[in-house]
């Protein structure tokens, strides 16, 4: 079995990602490197990446496997694979997200880089010093809204509720029953009634032709001023106009970014994320797509790649199966 990587971050966890997986010749590229990627396809198995357009597809033409490196597969060109092709994906990133969006929510509620920024340039902006100066709010009794429970959203509500959150979420197929930490799970006619009821609103759907654009100007009118936006989904999941509009005239109280509506620059290049000025606001916190990026992430999904690899090898059914 011929099995080609092209994920750097899985790379680092070589010997455990081919000790899970079957006996196998192993073959490792960036996942820009277009010419040696399509030349090691041609005779692959299976392919490991986030990324697969149409041209590298058609060099895989004998790949039995199409195994994401992550949860999205989006960058992979599913319309270019035969359908006898299998595509899996995997999570093992909800811990590491869920993390990130509690220390997203307390930076922006704590005003924890204004206030760096100030003391940097000798200014103590205390409000037990200055009475004009707002009070922060702890977590206890705060309400969060999720928007997308799958994964990602069952833990964050999960590590919210712990802290006294009071978390609520919709999901598009919302017939289950509530979880025990979860005051409400709703379907998409919920959702304006979860913006206009939370503190906190968290964006963690997949990006799809139903999902982009879903919080726009309306959504974000519906959520109360003194209330903040985490998207850790995907950047066009929220019109950018929107919500830069609604960051600049304070009709949220804040946003933390985690997806941009920009891809990353090449290496050595520098560019913005976003085609609006969101770095002139002081009421956006920036992350460059990190949320997830943790060593528990990769190392788990390693394992847990080498033994879906592994299960294809056999003929087993393979865990996650996008189709």
């Amino acid at each position: 079995m011929r099995v080609v990587v092209a994920d750097r971050s899985l790379e680092r966890f070589a010997e455990e990602l081919e000790a899970a997986g079957p006996e196998a010749t192993w073959s490792y590229h960036g996942p820009d490197e277009e010419e040696a990627l399509a030349s090691a396809l041609a005779g692959a198995d299976a392919f490991v990446g986030s990324r697969l357009p149409a041209q590298l597809a058609a060099a895989g033409s004998g790949l039995g496997l199409v195994q994401s490196a992550g949860a999205g597969v989006d960058a992979i060109d599913l319309s270019a694979l035969d359908d006898s092709v299998v595509v899996a994906n995997v999570f093992e990133h909800e811990r590491s997200i869920a993390e990130h969006v509690l220390m997203a929510v307390l930076a922006l509620q704590r005003q924890l880089l204004p206030a760096d920024q100030a003391l940097r340039r000798g200014h103590w902006a205390n409000p037990a010093r200055d009475p004009a100066l707002p009070l922060s709010r702890t977590l206890t009794g705060q309400r969060v809204g999720i928007v997308g429970y799958g994964h990602i959203g069952q833990e964050i509500a999960r590590l919210t509720h712990a802290l006294g959150m009071r978390p609520q979420a919709v999901r598009r197929s919302p017939a289950r029953q509530p979880d025990e930490w979860l005051e409400s799970l709703g379907g998409p006619e919920q959702l304006p009634d979860l913006l206009a009821s939370s503190d906190v609103v968290v964006v963690c759907v997949p990006l799809s032709e139903e999902t982009r654009g879903m919080i726009g100007r309306e959504q974000l009118a519906a959520m109360r001023p003194e209330a903040y936006l985490v998207n850790v989904a995907r950047g066009a999941v929220v019109e950018e106009e929107a919500l830069y509009a609604a960051l600049r005239d304070r009709t949220i109280a804040g946003a933390a970014l985690d997806v941009w509506w920009r891809p990353p620059p090449a290496p050595g290049r520098v560019d913005l994320p976003a085609s609006l000025p969101f770095a002139e606001l002081d009421n956006v916190v920036f992350t460059p797509h990190v949320s997830g990026v943790t060593e528990e992430t990769f190392r788990r999904r390693a394992r847990e790649i080498g033994a879906n690899l592994a299960r294809f090898a056999a003929g087993q059914d393979v865990h996650h199966r996008v189709r």
